[in-house]
């Protein structure tokens, strides 16, 4: 095992260990990581890493999508928690606002088993995945033409997974859930917003 790779195995711990209740991964209420994931499905990060963007009809999306989905509800909530303290306020979302602060819309609750559980848990493996990307310089995924080589992000998250006796703890899992999100696009954007950053 590389360096490298044990220091990612450890930032994945990091990431998934506050979010282990038991043996389930869960989001604990006030968690701002599935919101700023949600966010980050439907933005980006300016170059100075401090401010997400939207294109306009990407916010429409997810302002339509919150209105059914407990997981975007939180995300859009958690967006005009950080446009009232940075702003401004895009149009959409001011109204948004208003009408969460009169009432008008609350969180969506669908009776039954919570269908977001799993939506949930994978954008906790995703930020895992990512974070160990970006924090110490592996793929992603495995380099196929390399045999033998099970140093990349989503080995490092299943070993951590492993580690604390969860289920979905193989390779072909994790990499099954991060191709589910652009992944590989957004770490370049994100290594190129902190190049960006520094020069």
């Amino acid at each position: 095992m590389t360096t490298p790779f044990k220091k990612a195995v450890r930032v994945a711990h990091d990431v998934l260990d506050s979010h282990f209740e038991g043996k389930d991964l869960v989001v604990k209420a006030g968690d701002a990581l599935l919101p700023m994931l949600v966010l980050m499905e439907y933005g980006k990060l300016a170059p100075n890493k401090e401010v997400i963007q939207f294109e306009p009809e990407d916010l429409e999306v997810l302002l339509g999508k919150a209105l059914h989905a407990g997981a975007e509800y939180d995300a859009v909530v958690e967006l005009c928690i950080i446009r009232a303290n940075s702003g401004p306020f895009e149009p959409a979302l001011k109204v948004f606002h208003t009408q969460a602060l009169r009432g008008e819309i609350q969180r969506p609750i669908k009776p039954g088993p919570n269908p977001e559980k799993y939506k949930s848990r994978n954008y906790i493996i995703v930020g895992a995945v990512h974070s160990a990307a970006l924090e110490c310089g592996l793929k992603i995924y495995r380099n196929s033409s390399v045999s033998g080589n099970h140093e990349s992000a989503c080995d490092a998250v299943a070993e951590a997974l492993g580690e604390n006796g969860y289920h979905v703890c193989e390779y072909a899992t994790v990499a099954k859930i991060a191709s589910q999100w652009d992944l590989v696009e957004r770490l370049e954007k994100n290594k190129a917003n902190v190049v960006g950053k520094n020069n």
